[in-house]
């Protein structure tokens, strides 16, 4: 039997969530996507990936990609750089709809509040304090 995305578990596509979380090795980690950058895990000292994931609302996973370590330094968020990217992936994968995007605070920009806009896309995000106008 075969079926379409979403047919199988009754998924909702309303409201997608995204984030980034990191993950780091111990020992060689031979890769190039393996770098080091700004551990929340206290781990500087050893390489890592960023992993980016999106979420239905009931939590069942729909997509991921894996961003390089070292994509999050120290100072600044690196995670407003992969906003597009996923919000594309996804539009692709699962066709584009009205649909909610949750993000967190890491993820807003000038940048990425006009891409969601563009084309009349529906979004929470969590706002910096200087940002509020």
């Amino acid at each position: 039997m075969s079926y379409r995305p979403g047919e199988l578990f009754d998924l909702e596509y309303d409201l997608l969530m995204y984030d980034i979380t990191s993950t780091y090795f111990e020992g060689q980690a031979n890769f190039e996507m393996a770098q080091r950058g700004y551990s929340r895990d206290q781990r500087g000292d050893c390489k890592q990936v960023c992993i980016g994931l999106v979420v239905s609302r009931c939590g069942m996973p729909l997509g991921y990609e894996v961003f390089s370590g070292g994509h999050r330094p120290k100072v600044g968020p690196a995670d407003v750089t992969t906003v597009e990217q996923i919000v594309t992936t996804m539009e692709t994968r699962y066709g584009k709809s009205n649909r909610i995007w949750v993000m967190d605070r890491g993820m807003v920009s000038d940048d990425n509040i006009d891409f969601l806009r563009k084309e009349g896309r529906r979004y929470i995000v969590g706002a910096v304090t200087s940002k509020i106008q």
